[in-house]
């Protein structure tokens, strides 16, 4: 009962500490530089999950989702987070090639969570079809 108290409470936390990046980059989106993004990004991730953007880059596609949610405090709710804040990061890169790579990440995150879901999500249909308007035009 104890451990998943704490794993309850680990998992609740990354959703906060995600949620809270998602709500600070929408606003630097706006107003701020790539740099200021990714930093702010790093520094999240690297305190939540010991990871940083160019950590998630070099993850093989197939192997994205369980890489992630191997991290302490991560789940399926979780891993669509960390998707929007892959998207949202991507939305601001200059350079295609990683741009290109962060999308491809959070399409694969997204569609995880979607065959692992009994419940179809029309937000997570949004998003999927977003990222690939982005990455195909």
């Amino acid at each position: 009962m104890e451990q998943s108290d704490y794993l309850l409470r680990q998992i609740e936390m990354m959703a906060r500490a995600l949620a809270a990046l998602i709500r600070k980059l929408t606003g630097l989106k706006e107003e701020g530089s790539e740099e200021e993004l990714h930093r702010d990004t790093n520094e999240v991730l690297k305190e939540q999950l010991d990871i940083r953007l160019d950590d998630i880059r070099k993850v093989p596609l197939e192997k994205i989702a369980s890489w992630i949610l191997a991290k302490k405090g991560m789940n399926r709710t979780n891993t669509e987070l960390m998707a929007e804040v892959l998207m949202l990061n991507a939305s601001v890169i200059s350079d295609e090639k990683e741009r290109s790579r962060l999308l491809q990440a959070a399409l694969a995150l997204y569609s995880w969570a979607d065959k692992e879901d009994n419940t179809y999500s029309l937000e997570r249909h949004k998003k999927m079809n977003e990222i690939k308007t982005m990455l195909y035009g």
